[in-house]
C-alpha cells in the first residue's frame, strides 16, 4: 500500500501540538488565552492520533500479530516507564504517584491504550454498532472513579470511540472525500466554532478532555453533565475531520519528520523540563500573552524538529529498545 503522506503531514502537526500543549499547560490559569489554546488543541489532537492509528491498523489477530504488538508497542512502553520513573526518583527520591497506582506514567497512557486498543479491535468489530457502543460505555464508565485511573482504564475507554472511527474511515475514505474539493471556508469555520465553544466554556472541568474523568466536581446534574460529554464527541469529531481535510497530501520536509511522530512523544517531556529548569519559561511568561503564546509555540516547533532526527531515531531504536526486545526474546526463550 502506498504510503499515505497527508496522514505523515498530520501527524507532524499534532506531535507538535500535543508538545505546545504540554509546554504551555503550566500557565492555563494566569492567562484565559493559554486556557482557550489549551482546551481547543486537547479537544482534538489525542483524538486525531488515535483515530490516526486506527486507519493503519488491521483487524486481525494471531500469535504473529500479538508478538509484534509486543515488540513494537509493549516494549517501549516498559522502557519509556522505566526512564521516567527513574528520572523522577532521581528528582523527588521516591518513585511517581503513576507506579505505586499502577498508572501508566502521565504520557505513556497512550501506548498502553494503543496496545488494548489493538488487540480489542477484532472483537469489538463484531458489534452491530461499535462506535455508537463505545461512546455510550465511555460516559457510562466515567463515573466510576475507582477505575477512573487504574492501568489508564478511564482514558482507554473514554478515547476508544476514535479508534474504531479511524478504522472503519480507513485513509482511503478520507482521501476520496478530500476530492470533493469541500470549502475550505467551510472547514476553517468549524474549527473556529471549536474555539468559540471553549471561549464560552472555557472553565470547563479539564479531565473532560484528558478521558481521566466524567464528573464534574460540583452540584451540575447528571444528565446535564452526559449531555456536555457527547458534545465534547461530536466537538471532537468535526474538528479532526476539519483539520485532516484540510492537511495537504504532498510529501516533503514535514511528512518526513511526521513518520517520526511516535519519537518526540515518548521524548519531549524531557526536553521539556530543561526549558523548565533553566528557567525559561518564566522569562517568557514576562511577555505579553499573544506573544509569550508565540514563544512557546516556536520552542515547541524546535523540539518536535530536532526529536524527529532520524539520528533519535535510530538511537533510540538501537541503545533503547532493540536491547529490551532481545531481553523480551532471551526470557520467552527460558520460559519455553
Amino acid at each position: 500500500m502506498a504510503r499515505n503522506y497527508s496522514l505523515d503531514n498530520a501527524k507532524f502537526l499534532l506531535i507538535l501540538l500535543v508538545v505546545f500543549g504540554h509546554v504551555i499547560e503550566p500557565f492555563i490559569a494566569e492567562d484565559m488565552a493559554f486556557e482557550v489554546m489549551y482546551l481547543f488543541i486537547y479537544s482534538f489532537h489525542m483524538p486525531a492520533f488515535v483515530m490516526i492509528s486506527g486507519m493503519l491498523s488491521k483487524a486481525t489477530l494471531n500469535e504473529g500479530t500479538i508478538k509484534n504488538l509486543v515488540k513494537t508497542i509493549l516494549v517501549p512502553f516498559i522502557v519509556f516507564t522505566v526512564i521516567y520513573e527513574s528520572v523522577y526518583f532521581i528528582e523527588n527520591g521516591y518513585l511517581s504517584k503513576y507506579i505505586l497506582g499502577l498508572q501508566p506514567y502521565w504520557i505513556l497512557w497512550f501506548l498502553l491504550s494503543l496496545f488494548i486498543w489493538r488487540v480489542l479491535l477484532p472483537i469489538v468489530l463484531k458489534l452491530k454498532h461499535p462506535v455508537i457502543f463505545l461512546i455510550m460505555l465511555s460516559l457510562l464508565v466515567g463515573y466510576f472513579d475507582s477505575a477512573s485511573q487504574f492501568l489508564g482504564i478511564s482514558r482507554t475507554i473514554y478515547f476508544f470511540p476514535f479508534f474504531v472511527m479511524g478504522h472503519i474511515m480507513t485513509p482511503d475514505l478520507l482521501s476520496n472525500v478530500k476530492l470533493n474539493n469541500i470549502p475550505k471556508l467551510a472547514l476553517i469555520a468549524l474549527i473556529a466554532m471549536n474555539i468559540a465553544f471553549f471561549i464560552y466554556f472555557h472553565e470547563m472541568p479539564k479531565n473532560w478532555l484528558l478521558g481521566t474523568s466524567f464528573t464534574a466536581g460540583d452540584e451540575t446534574q447528571e444528565w446535564l453533565v452526559v449531555l456536555l460529554r457527547f458534545i465534547l464527541y461530536c466537538i471532537s469529531f468535526l474538528t479532526i475531520i476539519a483539520v485532516l481535510l484540510l492537511v495537504p497530501e504532498k510529501k516533503g520536509f514535514i511528512s518526513q519528520r511526521g513518520k517520526n511522530s511516535l519519537q518526540i512523544y515518548v521524548w519531549h517531556p524531557l526536553l521539556i523540563k530543561l526549558v523548565t529548569f533553566t528557567g525559561l519559561s518564566q522569562v517568557i511568561m514576562g511577555f505579553s500573552g499573544p506573544i509569550a503564546l508565540a514563544i512557546f509555540f516556536i520552542i515547541s516547533l524546535a523540539i518536535s524538529i530536532a526529536l524527529s532526527s532520524e539520528f533519535i531515531k535510530s538511537g533510540t531504536q538501537r541503545f533503547l529498545i532493540s536491547p529490551a526486545i532481545h531481553i523480551y526474546t532471551i526470557l520467552r526463550i527460558i520460559k519455553n
